[in-house]
Formats: structure tokens, C-alpha cells, sequence
């Protein structure tokens, strides 16, 4: 079935019930009626006739459910093949950016403005690789998060933070060259 033209409103919102599956539901604004019938043939108490904004469609299914909204499932394969990625990353990330944090704490020679930089850097890709990272990689495994609500907003959160900082750091060693 083709819409019809667009200043059809009928046809067309026929065709979204029909194709979409959706129902129109009144908003109940101040014009809202029994029927959408009304509203088609313009036959609204004021005369005016039908308009779409007096109405939301709900096109989700009624029998939909949360795991209906996940997308599907890994093979195997490639569940082993995140893993092994996330852990070598998280592993050479942790290393790495510990001992430029170590390097530059202990030599006082190595304390210069880019090197704060530079240690800002690797404090914030650490904290991704430790409060980030391993969250991430049990949603994948999982297929659906497992670990409650605060550490979905958590990580969610120190994400954001981190990743700015990281954005501000990198401008800053920029703007500072």
C-alpha cells in the first residue's frame, strides 16, 4: 500500500496503522474525541478537522519486552575474540600509563608543563581502562547489563568524564605548542 498524497491525512495515517502496526491514542488535549473517524471526515465538535499533533502513535508491539530491544546475541567466536582484545588492551593500558604516571612522579627533571599534560593523559586513559573498560566487556559477553542501576550510571558517568578529559588535555597540549 502507497501513502497518499500529503494532504490526504487519512490515507496516510491508514497507511501508518496498517504498515507500523500503530494505534493512534489520544493525547487527551481539548480536542480529543471517541472516535478518529471524527476526526478524518472532519467532523471535530468545532469543525475543524483532524490534525495530527492531537494524537501520539504507539508503534511498539504490546507483547514487546526489554530483551526485545538488546541487540542479538555474539557467537562465540567473536565473544572469545572481545575478551581476549579487551583484557590485552586493559592490561597494556594499565601497564603503559603507570609507568609514564611513575617515570614522571619520581624524576623531578621530567615535571615540565607538557609532562603534566602528558600525565593527565595517562591518568585519564587509565581510569577508562579500569572503571570503564571491564564494564563494557561484561555488556558485550552478557548481552544485557548485570550489575544494577548505579554502576550503569556510574560508568556511564566516569565515561564521560573521563573522555572530556582527555579531549581537554590533548586541546590544552595543543594550544600549548
Amino acid at each position: 500500500m502507497e501513502p497518499a498524497s500529503q494532504d490526504n491525512h487519512y490515507d496516510y495515517y491508514a497507511f501508518l496503522e496498517q504498515v507500523l502496526g500503530g494505534n493512534p491514542v489520544s493525547n487527551g488535549g481539548d480536542n480529543s474525541t471517541d472516535s478518529l473517524d471524527d476526526y478524518y471526515d472532519g467532523g471535530h465538535a468545532n469543525g475543524s478537522g483532524f490534525y495530527p499533533q492531537d494524537y501520539e502513535y504507539d508503534l511498539l508491539p504490546p507483547d514487546l519486552t526489554a530483551k526485545d530491544l538488546l541487540p542479538p546475541d555474539l557467537p562465540g567466536t567473536v565473544k572469545s575474540l572481545f575478551l581476549v582484545a579487551y583484557v590485552v588492551i586493559m592490561f597494556l593500558s594499565i601497564v603503559g600509563n603507570s609507568l609514564v604516571i611513575i617515570v614522571i612522579g619520581r624524576n623531578q627533571k621530567m615535571r615540565t608543563v607538557t609532562n603534566m599534560f602528558l600525565l593527565s593523559l595517562a591518568v585519564s586513559d587509565m581510569l577508562i581502562a579500569v572503571l570503564n573498560m571491564p564494564f563494557q566487556l561484561n555488556f558485550y559477553l552478557q548481552n544485557e547489563w548485570t550489575l544494577g542501576e548505579f554502576l550503569c550510571k556510574f560508568s556511564k558517568y566516569i565515561q564521560g568524564v573521563v573522555i572530556v578529559v582527555s579531549i581537554f588535555t590533548l586541546s590544552a597540549i595543543a594550544l600549548d605548542r
